[in-house]
């Protein structure tokens, strides 16, 4: 319990002293974090599903961009206006 206290009093100061900004900024980083951490399960189980080559199953760049790039649509579909 020791953890959920110290987390609830961290966002309780960081409302009092940011305010909403601060809030919306702490939204924008966990959603980021969520999304990182959700396409790199996805991308680990799509390179361990089938024993093919791992020369074909590494990500390019632009398969980076567009990743990043659904993510920033999204985001800005959602909650735009508080970005």
């Amino acid at each position: 319990t020791v953890p959920a206290v110290l987390m609830l009093a961290a966002a309780t100061a960081l409302l009092k002293f940011t305010g909403t900004a601060g809030l919306t900024v702490l939204i924008f980083a966990l959603q980021i974090g969520m999304y990182h951490e959700a396409t790199s399960v996805i991308e680990q189980f799509h390179i361990n599903s089938d024993p093919g080559s791992l020369e074909l199953k590494k990500m390019s760049l632009i398969d980076n961009i567009e990743k990043w790039w659904w993510f920033a649509t999204v985001i800005l579909g959602t909650s735009g206006r508080s970005v």
